[in-house]
Protein backbone atom coordinates (compact mmCIF):
# COMPACT_ATOMS: atom_id res chain seq x y z
CA UNK A 1 0.00 0.00 0.00
CA UNK A 2 1.54 3.10 -1.10
CA UNK A 3 1.94 6.06 1.96
CA UNK A 4 -0.84 8.13 0.45
CA UNK A 5 -3.18 5.22 0.53
CA UNK A 6 -2.23 4.54 3.88
CA UNK A 7 -2.60 8.40 5.32
CA UNK A 8 -5.89 8.64 3.60
CA UNK A 9 -7.42 5.60 5.09
CA UNK A 10 -6.38 6.65 8.11
CA UNK A 11 -7.84 9.99 7.67
CA UNK A 12 -11.18 8.03 6.92
CA UNK A 13 -11.74 5.99 9.47
CA UNK A 14 -10.24 8.68 11.96
CA UNK A 15 -13.35 11.14 11.18
CA UNK A 16 -15.70 7.92 11.01
CA UNK A 17 -14.36 6.87 14.58
CA UNK A 18 -15.23 10.71 15.50
CA UNK A 19 -18.15 10.95 14.69
CA UNK A 20 -19.11 7.50 16.11
CA UNK A 21 -17.52 8.57 19.45
CA UNK A 22 -18.72 12.21 20.09
CA UNK A 23 -22.42 11.40 21.23
CA UNK A 24 -21.38 9.08 24.42
CA UNK A 25 -20.78 10.69 27.40
CA UNK A 26 -21.94 13.96 26.99
CA UNK A 27 -24.65 15.40 29.09
CA UNK A 28 -26.88 18.16 27.69
CA UNK A 29 -27.02 21.56 29.40
CA UNK A 30 -30.66 20.45 30.11
CA UNK A 31 -29.94 17.20 32.19
CA UNK A 32 -27.24 19.11 34.31
CA UNK A 33 -29.44 22.21 35.07
CA UNK A 34 -27.52 25.16 33.72
CA UNK A 35 -28.75 26.78 30.49
CA UNK A 36 -26.17 29.29 28.97
CA UNK A 37 -28.30 32.10 27.38
CA UNK A 38 -28.10 31.82 23.77
CA UNK A 39 -27.40 28.56 23.77
CA UNK A 40 -29.91 25.38 23.03
CA UNK A 41 -30.58 23.31 26.14
CA UNK A 42 -29.41 20.51 23.96
CA UNK A 43 -26.05 21.59 24.21
CA UNK A 44 -23.10 19.78 25.73
CA UNK A 45 -22.70 20.96 29.56
CA UNK A 46 -18.54 19.95 28.94
CA UNK A 47 -17.88 18.21 25.46
CA UNK A 48 -14.70 17.05 26.90
CA UNK A 49 -13.16 17.46 23.28
CA UNK A 50 -9.67 16.25 24.45
CA UNK A 51 -10.67 13.08 26.11
CA UNK A 52 -13.32 12.26 22.86
CA UNK A 53 -10.42 12.97 20.55
CA UNK A 54 -7.73 10.14 22.45
CA UNK A 55 -10.07 7.99 22.45
CA UNK A 56 -10.89 8.42 18.69
CA UNK A 57 -6.79 8.71 17.73
CA UNK A 58 -6.70 5.17 19.47
CA UNK A 59 -9.45 3.75 17.90
CA UNK A 60 -8.33 4.34 14.99
CA UNK A 61 -4.88 3.27 15.25
CA UNK A 62 -5.89 -0.46 16.61
CA UNK A 63 -8.93 -0.33 13.38
CA UNK A 64 -6.30 1.05 10.76
CA UNK A 65 -3.63 -1.38 12.18
CA UNK A 66 -5.42 -4.32 11.88
CA UNK A 67 -6.74 -3.27 8.48
CA UNK A 68 -3.02 -2.28 7.53
CA UNK A 69 -1.38 -5.55 8.12
CA UNK A 70 -4.39 -7.81 7.33
CA UNK A 71 -4.02 -6.46 3.81
CA UNK A 72 -0.13 -6.93 3.94
CA UNK A 73 -0.74 -10.20 5.09
CA UNK A 74 -2.99 -11.72 2.77
CA UNK A 75 -1.66 -9.05 -0.62
CA UNK A 76 -4.84 -7.32 -0.82
CA UNK A 77 -5.01 -3.62 -1.54
CA UNK A 78 -7.90 -1.09 -1.65
CA UNK A 79 -8.04 -1.50 -5.17
CA UNK A 80 -8.80 -5.37 -5.01
CA UNK A 81 -11.51 -4.34 -2.01
CA UNK A 82 -13.16 -2.03 -4.74
CA UNK A 83 -13.49 -5.02 -7.55
CA UNK A 84 -16.72 -7.50 -6.87
CA UNK A 85 -15.85 -11.07 -7.26
CA UNK A 86 -16.71 -12.93 -10.01
CA UNK A 87 -19.70 -14.92 -8.69
CA UNK A 88 -20.43 -16.92 -11.84
CA UNK A 89 -16.99 -18.97 -11.01
CA UNK A 90 -17.07 -21.94 -8.72
CA UNK A 91 -17.43 -21.17 -5.24
CA UNK A 92 -13.61 -21.61 -3.89
CA UNK A 93 -12.84 -18.86 -6.55
CA UNK A 94 -14.55 -16.20 -5.74
CA UNK A 95 -12.40 -13.65 -4.99
CA UNK A 96 -10.93 -10.22 -6.68
CA UNK A 97 -9.11 -10.97 -9.43
CA UNK A 98 -5.76 -11.96 -9.64
CA UNK A 99 -5.83 -12.83 -5.57
CA UNK A 100 -5.16 -16.79 -5.84
CA UNK A 101 -1.42 -17.41 -5.31
CA UNK A 102 0.38 -18.99 -7.68
CA UNK A 103 -0.33 -23.30 -7.99
CA UNK A 104 -3.14 -22.74 -5.29
CA UNK A 105 -6.46 -24.83 -6.24
CA UNK A 106 -9.19 -22.93 -8.03
CA UNK A 107 -5.98 -20.87 -9.67
CA UNK A 108 -6.16 -21.06 -13.56
CA UNK A 109 -4.13 -23.38 -15.28
CA UNK A 110 -3.92 -25.82 -11.75
CA UNK A 111 -4.21 -29.35 -12.58
CA UNK A 112 -5.68 -32.05 -10.49
CA UNK A 113 -3.70 -35.51 -9.81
Amino acid sequence: MAVTSAIVMFAVIWWLALLCILPFNTRSQEEAGEIVPGTPASAPENPRIGRTLLWTTGLTVALWSALFFGMQATGWSLRDLAEPPDYTAPRESWRPAGTHPAGAAGSEGATSP
